[in-house]
């Protein structure tokens, strides 16, 4: 393939149609431009290993690649520029905008090396350059001494979607019969953990059809962020402009706002885990629920009185758990009931599993602690396939994945225990069985889908083997079946209500994050 090599400060990724004839190459001089990781991820930064070689008896100057000059050039040919896109590190530095040109390159800064020695370097190609498009691309760089290219042989750039660390999606109620919500992930970089936010949309739900949107990034945050979430709502979720995304850091807990605003406090001990789904109230604070083994921690980001400003943060209470949980999670009431807040958990007992619940108003304490043992319920699945839902009568379900094992024999079942608003028990807890199981699973999800306040439909979903993609849907009458589109879930795996249909978030290295109807 023959490039047109622009060397001008253009546009970043401006890229020529003319041809242009590349003179033969000086002998006395070697350049190598190689990739200085095996692998890059989507959006990150391109780095590059450089290594000129001074054959000649006597010393020479040459372009250095260190400054952002009009030269050395680089072509990178492949998935997002099938025709190739010529750039310098002045063009990535300086590109043009709206209503004004690009200012010109100065010339480049030039480079001693000595006779017979070799100079070496690695060069960031910077935030100007954001690959988007995994795949193979091919990289060539040039730069001019004497009259003539020096030019590097063609290296093999691979471009791939990081596995997110940590991932969440937030949704809301559905008023236009469409799913909807943001989702979040973490992925773990060399400076410290990336945070990237999407758009989840349920574009066609007669057929089905979902999308997914560009990943953005949004903040580096630091090596040791996790459990990143996204709150549930108890109305549309984009009913309100301001938008949040929690994590936590230690002992901190953090929280960024749709405006970039960032803000934190500080725990008295470091949690276990943040609660997921953190909780969002129109009007109220984003509310993030921290566990440890032995206390429950509530933390509220009310939203400043100037958009300018970062949340303000507030340890609304700490209270002592009468179990260790060993699966937890919260929900939103409905706001016709004033948004009452419910934390649930399980405790795994010897011969079954105890399922606790306990409410919470804006700005209220946490109440009574309500508890059922369900008894040889077995052992729970996952602690990500546990959740608890609100109906518009204030009436509270707490569901878990189980498993069990008899005589060599395993089987899953649903194990559920219901209350009414005042605390009172409904209906008596027990374990449905959902079906029988070839060997231990290794993960699953759960999810109460709500429609018009009701609940509606119960989603299971149990992974034998995720990362070969073995994943099993409960589907009545028939038990559980084989998902029908194959993939490899997030982990944890995450299941996004939509109107008649339930989404699974698959990872691909190659796609990314993608979303496919059950």
């Amino acid at each position: 393939m023959v490039f047109a090599i622009a060397l001008f400060a253009g546009p970043a990724h401006a890229c020529t149609n003319q041809k242009h004839e590349t003179p033969k190459a000086t002998t006395m001089i070697t350049y190598e431009a190689q990739p200085a990781n095996d692998e890059f991820p989507v959006a990150g930064e391109l780095r590059l290993r450089l290594r000129i070689v001074n054959t000649q008896g006597a010393d020479v100057e040459v372009p250095d690649p260190t400054s952002a000059g009009s030269q050395p050039v680089y072509v990178l040919v492949g998935p997002e520029f099938p025709r190739g896109q010529s750039f310098t590190r002045f063009a990535l530095e300086h590109r043009p905008t709206l209503g004004k040109a690009p200012p010109a390159p100065p010339p480049p800064a030039m480079l001693r090396i000595a006779a017979g020695t070799t100079w070496e370097g690695v060069v960031g190609l910077g935030p100007g350059l954001r690959i988007l498009q995994p795949g193979d691309y091919s990289l060539v760089s040039r730069f001019e001494h004497g009259g003539r290219w020096v030019e590097s042989a063609a290296s093999v750039v691979r471009i791939r979607a990081a596995v997110p660390s940590s991932i969440h999606v937030g949704v809301g109620l559905r008023p236009q019969k469409k799913g909807e919500g943001e989702g979040a992930f973490l992925r773990r970089g060399e400076d410290g953990n990336e945070l990237f936010s999407f758009l989840f949309h349920e574009v066609r739900p007669d057929i089905t059809e979902p999308k997914i949107g560009e990943p953005i990034e949004r903040e580096l945050l630091g090596p040791n962020a996790t459990d990143v979430g996204v709150p549930w709502r108890n109305s549309p979720f984009f009913d309100e402009l301001m938008r949040f995304i929690v994590w936590r850091e230690g002992r901190s807990v953090k929280v960024v706002s749709s405006t970039g605003d960032i803000s934190s406090i500080e725990l008295p001990v470091e949690p276990r885990a943040l609660v997921r789904p953190p909780l969002k109230a129109t009007g109220g604070p984003a509310e993030v629920l921290a566990v440890t083994n032995e206390e429950l921690h509530l933390v509220s980001f009310a939203m400043a009185a100037e958009p300018a400003e970062p949340p303000i943060p507030k340890l609304a209470w700490r209270v002592t758990l009468p179990a260790r949980p060993d699966a937890i999670a919260a929900a939103l009431g409905p706001a016709s009931h004033h948004s009452p807040r419910y934390v649930a958990f399980a405790a795994q007992r010897e011969h079954g599993v105890e399922l606790f619940v306990a409410k919470y108003t804006s700005g209220g304490a946490l109440g009574t602690w309500r508890s059922v043992v369900v008894a040889d319920a077995g052992r729970l699945v996952d602690p990500s396939a546990f959740g608890v839902f609100v109906d518009a009568d204030e009436h509270v379900y707490v569901g878990a994945l189980t498993v069990t094992e008899k005589e060599g024999s395993l089987a899953c079942a649903w194990t559920e225990a219901r209350w009414d608003a005042d605390g009172a028990p409904r209906g008596t807890p027990g374990a449905m069985p959902l079906g029988p199981l070839a060997e231990k699973p290794e993960a699953g999800a759960l999810l109460f889908v709500e429609k018009d306040g009701k609940l509606v439909r119960r989603e299971a979903l149990v992974a034998v083997k995720p990362e070969e993609g073995r994943l099993l849907r409960w589907k009545e009458p028939r038990g559980l079946v084989p998902v029908s589109v194959p993939g490899r879930p997030t982990s944890p795996i995450i299941l996004v209500p939509g109107d008649t249909a339930t989404y699974i978030l698959y990872f691909d290295t190659m796609r990314g994050i993608y979303a496919e109807p059950l």
